[in-house]
């Protein structure tokens, strides 16, 4: 009967009816609604226009994006990316805990601040507040910079040289606007009428971020050639598929709590030093190196699942649950000093590879 109806219909109908059939299986999980998901807070989102004054004295303007745990309904959004979640939009800071500790993430290279967004809301449903800029990588500039010689030292060879071109890059893209926002959110946290006013305790202060954004936090903790870049605030840093260079020869000038993270076949991570916790014992602990399995570079920079929501992929991802749980119980400890959170850290995964931590010298 099914066929005969087919069979029946004009020809250009028996095409509509195929394409249909073709096209639903790729468009359907995206358009079906998952699941609100369980969390201790709902996810707030407040996005910002940041400005400051870069090294050479100019303004700049930059986006910004602040997650936080709310009390207020969520209802469905979509990310500038496509990607959905469950968010209330400008809601009110939860006034369940007295201040909250507050991690800024820096993102990888020509990405954005909405980028690791499982990450983020997995921070804010359990109680921080999470903030990101859009950093104003300038390929461009950073080629021009490469190649203007005159502007470096000679005598320290090629390595002396990509160093400064590195370090000179970061300096002027990077770490101005990362100080920046931080700045900024302490600022909203003292601004009576300000969304966070109260909301932000100034003792426990993260960092952290994925490749380049890696290279950004090492360069504020003490891993820069100049002490002066190191910013005490800091008091813990997560690092997400990070290379080391051109960091990697001041990691012992680093006294804050590291958790590195990186995937089993990482093809973008090729330097030796990019395993700078074997080079000497040069890391001070805490600090904690994990590697996830069937994972790449990209896999700590993911927004969604293949359903396109943000909640299935925290749900449904073993390896973004993992980045999740280690990471969470990081901040726990040492932005929150919940004792508890040690026992999550002593235990390995299913989805590591290899997981190697030390806790005291």
């Amino acid at each position: 009967m099914k066929l005969k109806f087919f069979l029946g219909l004009a020809a250009t109908e028996r095409l509509a009816v195929i394409a249909l059939v073709l096209l639903l299986p790729q468009f359907s999980p995206v358009a079906l609604a998952y699941p609100t998901p369980e969390r201790t807070y709902e996810v707030g989102l407040h996005t910002i226009t940041l400005d400051y004054i870069d090294p050479s004295g100019g303004t700049q303007f930059v986006e910004a994006a602040i997650w936080y745990p709310t009390d207020d309904k969520a209802s469905i959004y979509t990310y500038s990316d496509g990607a959905r979640s469950y968010l209330a939009i400008d809601g009110e800071l939860s006034q369940t805990g007295t201040a909250y500790p507050l991690v800024i993430f820096n993102h990888g290279f020509n990405a954005s601040e909405m980028q690791s967004l499982f990450l983020k809301e997995t921070l804010a449903s359990e109680g921080y507040i999470v903030a990101s800029v859009r950093f104003s990588d300038n390929i461009w500039g950073g080629i021009t910079e490469f190649l203007s010689f005159a502007d470096h030292q000679i005598g320290d060879g090629i390595d002396g040289y990509l160093r400064d071109v590195y370090e000179n890059y970061f300096d002027t893209y990077r770490l101005p606007a990362a100080e920046a926002l931080l700045d900024y959110m302490i600022s909203e946290s003292d601004r009576a009428g300000s969304l966070f006013q109260g909301g932000i305790d100034i003792s426990a202060i993260g960092m952290g971020g994925h490749s380049f954004g890696g290279l950004t936090t090492l360069g504020l903790i003490g891993g820069h050639s100049d002490p002066a870049q190191e910013d005490p605030r800091i008091k813990a840093a997560l690092l997400l598929s990070s290379p080391s260079f051109p960091f990697e020869k001041n990691i012992g000038n680093i006294d804050v709590p590291i958790m590195a993270m990186r995937g089993d076949y990482d093809l973008l991570l090729n330097r030796p030093e990019d395993a700078f916790w074997y080079l000497g014992g040069e890391v001070q602990p805490p600090y904690y190196y994990l590697v996830l399995r069937n994972a790449d570079h990209f896999v700590f920079s993911e927004s969604d699942a293949d359903t396109g929501w943000v909640p299935a992929a925290i749900a449904e991802d073993e390896r973004l649950k993992a980045i999740d749980l280690y990471a969470l119980a990081f901040f726990d400890l040492y932005l929150k000093g919940d004792a508890s959170a040690a026992t999550t850290l002593s235990q390995t995964s299913t989805a590591l590879l290899s997981y190697d931590w030390l806790t005291a010298p």
